[in-house]
């Protein structure tokens, strides 16, 4: 059986194709090496438009969890108490929907920019880092 390999590369500029070429190690032993071309556009918006939708998914469990901190099932449920009649629930719910919509109104600029290769894509959390934080009243 002949070894096959993938040489490193970039797999933000490059990727892998369905080809393979016969190569010889030093050693004289012969092995098949894929290859690796550069990304073209349209390569490069997928991956981009892939990763908004995945930041945008981990927006979603983010404002989750942090409802969850308050014993609350998610953020819908959350945002659901803002006509209670108990206050201290009300306060939280309206903190959540100021959140949440300072949140989701921020977003889209940050997709924008990955969009158009303006910024790289950040990590969840550092993403998480510049999104505005939920104030919960006293």
């Amino acid at each position: 059986m002949t070894m096959r390999t993938c040489p490193a590369f970039d797999a933000a500029t490059h990727k892998p194709v369905d080809q393979w070429l016969e190569k010889t190690a030093a050693d004289g032993t012969a092995f098949l090496e894929q290859v690796v071309v550069p990304k073209d556009a349209a390569d490069i918006a997928a991956d981009r438009a892939a990763a908004c939708v995945r930041l945008s998914a981990g927006v979603t469990v983010w404002l989750d969890s942090v409802a969850a901190e308050r014993q609350y099932d998610g953020i819908h449920a959350l945002v659901g108490y803002v006509t209670s009649a108990n206050a201290a629930w009300k306060a939280e719910a309206q903190a959540g929907i100021a959140w949440r919509d300072g949140v989701w109104s921020a977003l889209p600029a940050i997709q924008a920019e990955i969009m158009d290769g303006t910024r790289p894509v950040p990590t969840l959390e550092a993403l998480k880092a510049e999104l505005p934080q939920i104030a919960w009243p006293p």
